[in-house]
């Protein structure tokens, strides 16, 4: 073979080579879907957006035009309705385990807040199997997490929820200033560590196509490295007639070597909480009291939960 015909070859195996890995990049970005669950009379599922590398630039939920038809209704024994949604399989870096929708037809406490038809959408950081074994008077809810890993705004309920976590509301949210709710972002908590984040949104709104894009309040730190979104967004896809609730702008964090852990905080009692929002009548979960109290909700989550199988 002469050395022109070997340089040329060589050539060729170059482009092709570099051909490859360009088309096994390339094969990693693109928009993913998990396994579809019904909803109404159409379906709901999780989606992932990825770059080349297959890292998350956002993730979130799709909702067919028909998943908000013929959407259940409360009676005496379904007071809200709970749907899980497995991420899909092509999302190899994430800071989320699984998410979990909820469908509140008479919405939930505290009464002329959150009473109003409406979606709960958790985007949890444990794993099923943990957040299952949530009970509803387990003392780790109790246990929260150091103030530096939630935002500066927030304030917990008292109490907590089973099989969900304790919630902490934004005390600037402008429901709670006697605004009409339409959407609204909660943090969640375990055992002293953040386990979910909650967009936490009205049926109205998402029907009237807001396409909002909103900012998520940060904590000072994070307790775990992994991509953590800055902002979600409520918007409707024609092309595809899918109404989206996305966690975007996914940013890498990480954790600084030597960087103080912090120190988890034992509340005294189920009813601490930040003073200051007695006003809002916030109920300690945990109690049988009110008509749409959550833990109320939990115990037939048995026949309610709707998993998607893969």
């Amino acid at each position: 073979m002469k050395p022109s015909d070997i340089y040329f070859l060589s050539m060729i195996i170059m482009v092709f080579c570099f051909s490859c890995k360009e088309d096994d990049e390339a094969g990693k970005a693109g928009t993913f879907y998990g396994t579809p669950v019904t909803l109404g009379a159409g379906e709901v599922k999780s989606f992932v957006k990825t770059d080349n590398e297959g890292k998350p630039l956002s993730m979130g939920i799709a909702l067919s035009k028909e998943a908000l038809t013929q959407l259940p209704t409360a009676d005496s024994t379904h007071l809200f309705y709970q749907y899980i949604l497995k991420l899909p399989k092509e999302l190899e870096e994430t800071t989320f385990n699984h998410i979990m929708v909820d469908w509140n037809p008479m919405g939930h406490e505290p009464e002329n807040v959150y009473t109003t038809p409406h979606f709960d959408f958790h985007f949890y950081m444990i794993s099923e199997a943990e957040r299952m074994n949530i009970g509803a008077e387990d003392p780790k809810m109790e246990i929260i997490p150091d103030a530096k890993y939630l935002p500066a705004d927030y304030f917990h309920i008292p109490g907590g929820v089973p099989m969900m976590g304790k919630h902490w509301v934004d005390k600037l949210a402008p429901e709670l200033a006697s605004q009409p709710f339409t959407t609204t972002f909660l943090y969640g908590s375990y055992d002293g560590e953040v386990t979910f984040m909650e967009p936490m949104i009205t049926l109205d709104y998402i029907l009237a196509k807001p396409e909002k894009h909103l900012p998520i309040k940060q904590p000072a730190a994070f307790e775990k490295a992994g991509y953590y979104p800055t902002q979600y967004a409520i918007t409707y896809e024609a092309s595809t007639g899918q109404y989206l609730i996305t966690l975007e702008n996914m940013t890498k964090r990480v954790i600084a070597e030597n960087s103080n852990a912090g120190t988890p905080v034992l509340l005294a009692s189920a009813n601490q909480a930040y003073t200051g929002f007695e006003q809002f009548n916030f109920p300690i979960c945990g109690s049988a009291k009110t008509k749409t109290q959550k833990p109320l909700k939990a115990l037939s989550m048995a026949t309610n939960e709707i998993s998607a199988t893969n």
